[in-house]
């Protein structure tokens, strides 16, 4: 855990170096949160994220998020901070601490996930694990996804927290139907607009949900 905010801080350090560094905001309005394949909470939300290049390196580049989940009802709300690496045609290395409530700086009111993302064939694997909590520890969730035009496919396995039986099984099926825009103006205007299908066949509970951002 040491390693990781020591990693954290020499990141940071380098940021305060950069003289011009562009940094991604983004805002999205979402009528519900599923998170692979199990509802988070029943309640419209936005969801906001920023996202900062800290350095370049032979493999690629480093980045520092901070993303943030907020219902417009209810006390549930979520913070994560996360430290990107790109790994070159490998994919990304990721490590994200998620903190839902206690004390900010006290470590041990964070849960932390070290995330891998590559590609084979097309088709987009995350592997993630969970490698410190306060209540569980070790929960492994894995994703493939595949585009096909303006739909993304999905197909998602967990086990611990993610499965009622806490075995592996299939938690997170569906499809994300997205415009991608170009020339056609109703595309670019339906391309702030994304509905997911989701269908969580451990639990046998279907979910619809939209979302636009800015």
């Amino acid at each position: 855990m040491r390693k990781i905010l020591c990693s954290l801080l020499i990141a940071l350090s380098t940021f305060a170096t950069t003289s011009a560094v562009a940094a991604d905001l983004d805002v999205t309005a979402l009528n519900r949160h599923i998170y692979r394949g199990k509802p988070v909470d029943d309640a419209i939300a936005v969801q906001s994220s920023l996202t900062i290049p800290l350095a370049d390196n032979n493999l690629g580049s480093t980045s520092f998020g901070i993303w943030n989940h907020l219902p417009i009802t209810g006390d549930f709300s979520e913070i994560d901070f996360s430290l990107t690496q790109e790994l070159g045609e490998i994919g990304s290395l990721s490590v994200v601490s998620q903190f839902y409530d206690g004390t900010l700086l006290d470590i041990d009111s964070h849960d932390i996930e070290v995330g891998l993302s590559t590609n084979f064939a097309g088709v987009g694997i995350s592997l993630n694990r969970i490698v410190k909590s306060a209540t569980i520890e070790g929960d492994t969730y894995v994703e493939l996804g595949y585009g096909l035009g303006d739909y993304d496919l999905f197909v998602g396995v967990g086990d611990g927290a993610y499965a009622e039986s806490g075995d592996f099984a299939p938690v997170n099926v569906g499809f994300t139907y997205s415009p991608k825009g170009g020339e056609d103006r109703r595309r670019g205007w339906m391309s702030r607009y994304t509905a997911s299908f989701i269908y969580n066949p451990d639990t046998e509970k279907p979910y619809l949900v939209v979302t636009k951002s800015w």
